[in-house]
Parts: structure tokens; sequence; C-alpha cells
């Protein structure tokens, strides 16, 4: 297009100078020839003078009628190339004057301008042509990359959003190990606290074993003691019901020796003085009877208490001994229960120690784990961000795919208004 306008302008300024020139000609020639008259009229005083202004007219009118013959037509024939050249769009016309002085020069300079911009809307046409096509082409391509950058964001979009819920979840996963790792350190302090118990408490059990093991080595002991001082309490109970004997066979003997007493001091009496001396001895023997009697009825009164005393303590001996018998049998049941707890503790102290070994091991895992996690969040963080730069740089690539696309299309109509343009000039071809 600019190429059109500046051909028309310069063939336009050829027309402008061709009828410039006319025109100044044509006014210089008719001053020429105003200002000869008027010289003449003030300076013509003879007859030669009217001669040389004779001859000088005649001079004019033979240079008029040659500039008409010689001059006036090439310039009409190169005004009318020109002519149809702006006016009528039309490079197929050829200035016919040919000559070889100026006129002829400046008639074949103006046809080989013609032809100049003859070739040079071929050009344009051919050009534009081609521009056209491969505009509409960059257009398809620039279209398919605009497509395939918004189907890229929209994946990437996906992507972005996969990653980052993957990135909260492993952030979760990542605080949910460290609480498991803490929950496990706890446990395992407690696992082992309860171990070291365990161990306290089977050591505990230990004693309680070896202090069951010395009762029960002296259960027989005291049971035969019991049974010993059962049979002594009872040999105590016949001893007593003998001595009871005894002292029932001595109030008795003291009874009737108060009875022979009381005889002897009658017949004493009865004997007047040759009796006194026996009576006083029969007083006395009565006497000492009478305390003997006081005496064994004291002693049976102690032995009454001593045979309740006695029977008393048969009865608490045989319950004691009865006791006895049971404590035993408690006992070998404890020593038992002491057993079955000391293997439960044995094992409750494995498991424990097994447990706090296991939540050591966890822990350890745990810890590897909040590393990986850690590790995936700062690559999923790094990838994140590479798929953002990434995800900018296909955006930026869309906008100037489709601004490329835009302009290539308004590329295009300008391709395709040259070449309306070129090919719109008569004598170009198809």
């Amino acid at each position: 297009m600019k190429m059109k306008v500046a051909a028309e302008h310069t063939i336009s300024w050829y027309r402008r100078s061709l009828n410039a020139y006319f025109f100044l000609f044509h006014t210089a020639l008719a001053a020429a020839v105003a200002g000869a008259v008027r010289f003449f009229d003030r300076v013509l005083t003879s007859g030669a003078d009217f001669a040389i202004l004779v001859v000088i007219l005649g001079m004019a009118s033979i240079w008029t009628w040659v500039y008409h013959r010689w001059l006036i037509p090439p310039m009409k024939e190169m005004v009318r190339g020109l002519t149809a050249v702006t006016d009528e769009i039309d490079v197929s016309t050829r200035v016919g004057y040919r000559s070889f002085h100026e006129l002829g020069r400046i008639s074949h300079g103006i046809n080989r301008m013609i032809k100049g911009f003859y070739g040079i809307l071929l050009k344009v046409r051919d050009h534009s042509r081609d521009i056209s096509a491969g505009i509409a082409e960059m257009v398809e391509l620039s279209s398919q990359s605009a497509d395939w950058s918004h189907k890229i964001s929209a994946a990437m979009d996906q992507f972005v959003a996969a990653l980052s819920k993957q990135t909260e979840l492993a952030r979760l996963s990542g605080k949910t190990a460290q609480e498991t790792a803490a929950a496990a350190r706890v446990a395992d302090g407690r696992a082992s606290e309860s171990a070291r118990a365990a161990e306290r408490a089977r050591r505990e059990l230990d004693k309680g074993l070896r202090a069951v093991a010395e009762i029960r080595r002296q259960i027989p002991q005291t049971v035969t003691a019991v049974h010993d001082t059962a049979a002594a309490v009872e040999q105590l109970g016949q001893l007593s019901k003998r001595v009871e004997e005894i002292a029932g066979w001595i109030g008795h003997i003291a009874s009737q020796t108060h009875l022979l007493a009381l005889n002897a001091g009658i017949e004493a009496a009865r004997a007047g003085e040759a009796g006194r001396g026996f009576a006083v001895v029969a007083q006395e023997v009565q006497k000492l009877a009478a305390e003997t009697q006081g005496a064994v009825q004291q002693i049976g009164g102690l032995i009454d208490n001593i045979r309740e005393q006695v029977e008393i303590s048969v009865a608490r001996t045989r319950r004691s001994q009865s006791l006895v018998d049971e404590q035993e049998a408690l006992i070998h049941t404890v020593a038992t229960a002491f057993d079955d707890i000391a293997d439960s503790t044995a094992d409750v102290h494995r498991s424990l120690t097994a447990v706090a070994e296991a939540y050591r091991v966890m822990a350890q895992g745990n810890d590897t784990v909040i590393h990986a996690v850690d590790d995936v969040v700062q690559n999923a963080e790094h990838l994140s961000a590479a798929i953002h730069e990434v995800y900018s740089a296909v955006q930026q690539q869309t906008a100037t795919a489709t601004a490329i696309a835009a302009e290539a299309r308004r590329a295009q109509e300008r391709a395709r208004h040259l070449e309306y343009e070129a090919i719109r000039w008569k004598g170009l071809g198809g």
C-alpha cells in the first residue's frame, strides 16, 4: 500500500511537473511577447526598428510553431501515459514518444518507471499471496498452539490442584506421623516404666515367694508345735483331773480326820484330867483338819478354774490346729497363686519390653516417615513452584500465541488488501 501511494505520488509529481512546465513556458512566452511589444512601442523610431520587430515576431512565431509541433505532442503523450497510470490505474500503458533529445530521455524514463512499477506490483501481488498463505498457515498453527496451550493450562490446573491436595495430605500425614511419634515416645516411656514396675513387682513377688516358701517350711513346725501344745493341754487336763481326784481324796481324809478328832475330843472330855492333853491334841488335829478342808476347797476351786482354762485351751488349741491346717492349705494356694503371678509378671515384663521395643521401632519409623514426608512436601513445593513457572510460561505463551494469531489475522487481512490493491491495476494479469 505504501509502495502504491509512493508510486502514485511519483507519477503525480511527474504529471504536475510537466503541467507546470507547460504553464511556465506559455507564461514566459506570452510575457516575452508582451514585453517585446511594450519595449518596441517605446523604442521604435524608424523603419529599421520596425523591421527588427517583425523579425523578432517571426522568430517568436517560428518558436511557437516549433513548440507546438515538437514540444506539446510529446508532453501530452507523457501526460496521457502518466494519467493512465494514476487515474485509470493501468500499468500496461506506455509513452509512445521516442527521441534522442531530452524529451525522449524523459519519455524513456517514464516508461522505465511504469515498467518498474509494473514489476513492483507483480512482486507485491506474488509476495502478498505468499505472505497470505504463510500467514494463514501461521494463524492455523497459532490457533492450534493456543488450543494446546489452553489444554495444557487446564491439565496443569488440574495437576496443580491434585499436587496441592497431595501436598496437604502429605502435611497432614506428616502431622499425624509426628503426633504418632510423640504418642509412641510417650507410650514407649510408659511401657518402659511399666516394664520397670513389672520388674520391681517380679522382684517383690520373688521376695513373697521366698517368704511363702519360708512360711511353708515353718508351717509343719507350727503344726507340730500346735499338736504338741494340744497334747500337752490334754495331758494337763488329765493331770488336773488327777489333781482334782487327789484333792478329793485329801478332802475326804481331812473330813474323816476332822470326825476322828471330834470323836477323840469327845472321848478326851469323857476321860477328864487324864484325857486333857489328848483333848488339846484332838483340838489341834481338828483345827488342822478344818484348815486342810478349807485348803482342799480352795484347791478344788483353783482346779475347777484350771479345768475350765484347760478346756478352753483345748478348744482353742483344736481351733488353732484347724486354722493351722487351713492356713497350710491357704499357704499352698497362695504359693501356687504367687507362682502363677510370677509367671504372669514375667510374661507381662517380656510383653512390655517387646511393646517398648515396638514403640521405639515405631517412633524411629515415624521419624523416617516424617523425614520422607518432609522431603515429599519440599519436593512437591519445588515441583509446584516449577509448575507455576511453567504455567506462567504457558499462560504467557498462550497470550503470545493468541496475540500472534490476532496479529497474523490482521497481517493476513493487510496482505489480502495489498494483493487486492495490486491485482486491481489494469494490465497486471491474474
